[in-house]
């Protein structure tokens, strides 16, 4: 199952709250580095996870066999990226659904959704509050836990900022001599050759003008 967001912050919050819930989750979103998308999107595909928690960096270009359901938390502002996301499921002629949470403010993506799907597949349901209440509860009691892990992270990442920026600084000390004497980075064009480069190409240019102008009065 893959679950859409609008935002980064809110894939990764959910994320938390499965995982303190005991499910298995990944994430998938543009706050990851190119490494941490890869492993994740392996862990999907290897079912070590079997939610994953995506913005619409995940919309696009995922094929992954197998995925039964797409869930839109939130739905997304254009109708394209909506069909981009319910494609994730129903693939090479398996069997799939999409659902969608739908709020006030969605109710003119709603009307296109429906629209452009076939009437006999469509079926809708009001959550009742005794079930909306339920699930809030369980949530609520999470809020604080969520927020000491986000503190937990946060503090680690501005660690491990502080760590790099050491490392760097006592590179450019014991190696001082060294950059020093390095050649100085040169463009692979000097200012007279782009000048060169561009007079010939302004030349290039007039000549064609007036050779077009000659071909229009003959």
């Amino acid at each position: 199952c893959i679950i859409f967001f609008r935002s980064k912050a809110a894939a990764h919050q959910m994320k938390i709250i499965f995982g303190l819930l005991g499910m298995r989750s990944g994430e998938l979103h543009g706050n990851l580095s190119q490494e941490g998308r890869l492993q994740a999107l392996e862990q999907f595909r290897d079912g070590h996870v079997d939610f994953l928690m995506a913005t619409d960096l995940a919309a696009r270009g995922l094929d992954v066999t197998g995925i039964d359901t797409v869930i839109n938390y939130t739905m997304p502002t254009q109708f394209p990226q909506y069909l981009h996301r319910i494609g994730r499921t129903a693939r090479a002629g398996r069997s799939g659904r999409a659902i969608t949470l739908i709020g006030e403010t969605d109710r003119k993506m709603l009307k296109l959704a429906v629209k452009n799907s076939p009437k006999d597949k469509i079926k809708q349901r009001v959550v009742p509050n005794e079930t909306l209440n339920k699930y809030r509860s369980k949530v609520d009691d999470l809020v604080d836990q969520v927020k000491d892990i986000i503190a937990e992270e946060r503090q680690e990442k501005m660690l491990n900022d502080a760590e790099m920026q050491v490392t760097k600084a006592t590179n450019l000390i014991q190696h001082k001599d060294e950059i020093k004497n390095r050649p100085r980075r040169t463009w692979f064009q000097s200012t007279k050759d782009r000048k060169e480069a561009k007079d010939v190409a302004d030349r290039t240019y007039a000549g064609k003008i007036k050779s077009k102008r000659s071909y229009d009065k003959n």
